[in-house]
């Protein structure tokens, strides 16, 4: 049973072969064929396309690899680098700290300059007015020694001058006869 779709496509039709093929079947074949080779040409392209993809992704994993190991590498040299600047700033921090423990030594041992200075200062001019003094002493007592001096010299010139009479006087009474008294010694 046919219908007649079918009998109309089968009757009336040329056939390419003696076996009795028609046409048609052999452009369908033909089209296959050539819809088979395109598709072909297509997935050796889509082949392609995937292996470029798959390199890609590859080399974009391995970068996102490397990219990891810096990332990972620079969070390290960053937490060094931090470690490094809190060392710093503690170091910073403390010698802040003896600079200021130091300026107030300093400071303290400027006032305990400035006090030795002045009482320096004070001994010195003491010691020049004791000097004054010792001198004005001094000289006081040389006028005074040069004055008894002086009157022990004029006492010695008076005794002598009445041991010179005393030795006359004794002389003459011992002596008979007049005799002139002894010039004095000066």
């Amino acid at each position: 049973m046919e219908t007649d779709l079918e009998s109309a496509a089968w009757k009336g039709e040329p056939r390419g072969h003696a076996n009795g093929t028609p046409i048609w079947v052999w452009l369908i074949v033909l089209a296959l064929g050539a819809l088979a080779i395109y598709a072909g040409y297509e997935a050796l392209g889509r082949n392609q396309l995937y292996q470029q993809a798959e390199a890609a992704r590859a080399a974009l994993a391995r970068d996102k690899d490397r990219l990891q190991a810096n990332a990972i590498d620079l969070n390290r040299q960053l937490d060094d680098a931090n470690k490094r600047i809190e060392a710093t700033e503690a170091a910073l921090k403390q010698s802040r700290a003896d600079t200021a423990a130091a300026s107030t030594q300093i400071a303290g041992l400027q006032a305990q300059v400035t006090k030795l200075q002045g009482q320096v200062t004070d001994l010195q001019s003491k010691a020049q007015g004791a000097a004054a003094e010792a001198d004005a002493s001094a000289k006081q007592a040389t006028v005074a020694l040069q004055k008894e001096v002086d009157s022990l010299k004029a006492e010695l010139a008076e005794t002598q001058k009445k041991l010179t009479a005393a030795l006359a006087d004794l002389a003459n009474t011992k002596q008979p006869g007049p005799t002139a008294p002894a010039a004095p010694a000066p």
